[in-house]
């Protein structure tokens, strides 16, 4: 089976290679705003959002979704990523 490579670029040493990334990609929408038609409970909690983050790393999660249009969802993994240090591999 091939690698899959996608979304996101990165710079080695001056020259451009393209990032591999996982199969599965964790969508952040409800990180971010109260979305979905079953959502009852609205935006999830910086604690939830974290253990989300946490548990797709752990699962070898790579890529993930997020927009401007999201709410916080793009705060909120930025900040998880600089807080942590973690970069998804």
């Amino acid at each position: 089976m091939r690698p899959r490579y996608g979304c996101g670029q990165c710079m080695n040493d001056g020259v451009q290679a393209l990032q591999k990334v996982s199969r599965l990609t964790l969508g952040t929408a409800a990180r971010g705003l109260s979305y979905g038609v079953a959502n009852r409970d609205g935006v999830v909690s910086d604690v939830i959002a974290t253990m989300i983050l946490e548990r797709a790393l752990h699962c070898k999660i790579s890529c993930f979704d997020t927009a401007s249009a999201y709410g916080l969802s793009e705060q909120r993994l930025g900040k998880w990523m600089k807080t942590t240090g973690a970069r998804p591999q």
